[in-house]
Order: C-alpha cells, then structure tokens, then sequence
C-alpha cells in the first residue's frame, strides 16, 4: 500500500499469505536430524532422556522442553514412536516372529511390545501384520 504523508511515500510492508514466523525455542534443524539419527540408530539399546540430551549437549530438562517444541512428543513418547515405527516396518518387510522383533526395536519382550503397540493402533501386532499382507 502507498501512502501520502505530505511529500514523502510510505509502504506498510505486508507479509507474504504463505510466512510462518521463525519458530523460538525446540532443536535447531541440525540438531533436530542429529538426534532422530542417534535415536534410529540406538534404537535397539536402552535410551534414556539424559543419554540422549548428554549426547546432544544439553541438559535433561531442557532437551524434554526442546524435544516437544521440535518434535511434538515428550522424548519417550518419540523413542516408543520411532520403535513402533521401526517395528511396523519390520511387521510389513519380514516374516521374523514378533518376539524377535519386539528385541531388535528395543522392548524389554514381546508382552511390552503389544502393549505398546495396542496403546498406539489399537490393535494388536499380530493383526496389524495380517492386515498389512492382504493389502
């Protein structure tokens, strides 16, 4: 928009309809990468909130703070996701049983793995896998 004010021409600057402002706290995205690859790659291995935050150099609280604003998910939330996930992919790719499986991603056994499993689908393994094959 242009203005007149006596001789001198003034805009009002207006910010583009696609703009999100920068976002203040979380993980910078390099660190955000750094940590999702530290916990893919450990994901087999007890993960705890301080190894995680001591191996992205800051301090517990601080990295639970910065986990959610970066990632949506308190730190656990996100290490049973990334096990889900890895497990599901397992389920679709592999005829490995759910106990092996259940190990490799990281749940102390297959009990705790259906568990969780259910708590986030609502179904059980087992049946996720079914329905996965008939697809």
């Amino acid at each position: 928009m242009l203005g007149h004010v006596g001789d001198v021409e003034t805009h009002t600057y207006r910010e583009p309809s696609h703009y999100e402002p920068p976002k203040i706290g979380g993980l910078a995205p390099w660190r955000a990468r750094q940590v999702e690859r530290f916990i893919d790659e450990n994901l087999s291995l007890p993960l705890s909130v301080a190894r995680i935050a001591a191996f992205s150099g800051v301090g517990p609280g601080y990295f639970g703070r910065a986990c959610k604003d970066t990632f949506g998910l308190a730190p656990r939330a996100l290490i049973t996701r990334k096990r889900l996930d890895r497990a599901k992919m397992l389920m679709a790719t592999t005829d490995e049983p759910l106990n092996q499986i259940a190990l490799a991603c990281g749940f102390a056994d297959q009990s705790h793995f259906t568990n969780r499993f259910r708590r986030l689908t609502g179904t059980t393994p087992t049946a996720w896998r079914r329905d996965q094959r008939k697809v």
